[in-house]
């Protein structure tokens, strides 16, 4: 989602650079904007309509995402392409005036040169007049003077640098490569007016990819809602007091024989294991059965308690 976002901006800001720059907002830059917007969402949606098999929802997405994104990615890679020709330009002029001022600069050399070589030659081993000597030491003068404002003009401009810029490298490149026949200044223009859509492509696309997969395959798991617990119904006999309901009255066991818990215990102590309901009823011989069995079943859970404490 931070993906799809970024790209989102990165679009955003290519065709509003002039607005970001200081101009005004104009109905065309509110179209784009309405434009990355339809083409994000019919673009997300547009799966949605066709898995739940709404064809004709689906088809009307389609055409406005091909219109959307059309008109992102030519406006987009207009914009690009406005920029580079721009930055060309710019450059195509620097390069003219530091090749102007150099042209200048080099004739104001020479003339001063060639000015104080009259002057070393007339005034200083030959003897001519004071006017002509002046004159000459004012055309020095003024030779100095241009020299050092074509020098300064020159450290104002930028360096020089190629029109083509990073473009024109890389058809260098691409015209080395074996079977590639164009030469460098046709490719350096036809990567000029490509690459920028190539750019608004991937960005627009890309943002319409990262944000389907981050809202497009969410799924909604619905809530388990449980049935209420039956209500227990609480009878109410004639006496007016509440019975309890069924099952959940309490239990109460047979009262424990001290005689028969001092025996287990001894039996216990010597085999190291409680004794069996048979074996209790055979040292008691007139206890019920049930109850040498339910002491057996009490010994066996006391021994288990003490094991595991």
């Amino acid at each position: 989602m931070a993906v799809g976002t970024l790209l989102s901006a990165i679009s955003a800001f290519v065709l509003l650079r002039d607005v970001f720059a200081g101009a005004a907002i104009t109905p065309a830059h509110v179209m784009s904007v309405g434009a990355i917007v339809a083409a994000i969402w019919s673009g997300i949606e547009l799966w949605s309509q066709l898995a739940a098999r709404r064809f004709i929802a689906a088809f009307g997405l389609a055409v406005i995402f091909a219109a959307a994104t059309c008109y992102t990615v030519l406006m987009a890679g207009a914009s690009g392409a406005a920029t580079v020709a721009s930055n060309a330009a710019a450059t195509e002029a620097n390069n003219s005036a530091r090749e102007r001022e150099l042209k200048q600069l080099a004739r104001a050399e020479k003339m001063h040169s060639e000015t104080a070589d009259r002057l070393q030659a007339d005034c200083v081993v030959g003897k001519r007049g004071k006017t002509h000597c002046d004159g000459l030491r004012a055309s020095v003068a003024v030779y100095d003077a241009a020299i050092r404002g074509h020098k300064a003009t020159l450290a104002d401009l930028a360096p020089p640098t190629d029109a083509g810029g990073a473009y024109s490298a890389i058809a260098k490149v691409l015209a080395a490569m074996p079977g590639v026949v164009t030469d460098v200044p046709t490719l350096t223009g036809k990567l000029e007016l490509l690459v920028p859509f190539l750019a608004a492509i991937v960005a627009e696309l890309g943002a319409i990819v990262a944000l389907h997969i981050g809202f497009g395959h969410r799924t909604t798991t619905p809530a388990v809602v449980s049935a209420p617990a039956p209500e227990t119904q609480v009878r109410q006999p004639q006496s007016g007091k509440p019975t309890p309901p069924r099952g959940t009255r309490r239990k109460t066991g047979r009262p424990s024989d001290q005689k028969v818990v001092d025996f287990t215990d001894r039996f216990r102590t010597r085999h190291g294991r409680p004794p069996t309901g048979s074996e209790i009823r055979n040292e008691f011989p007139d206890l019920p059965k049930s109850t040498a069995f339910d002491h057996a079943a009490r010994a066996r859970t006391l021994s288990v308690v003490r094991a595991v404490a």
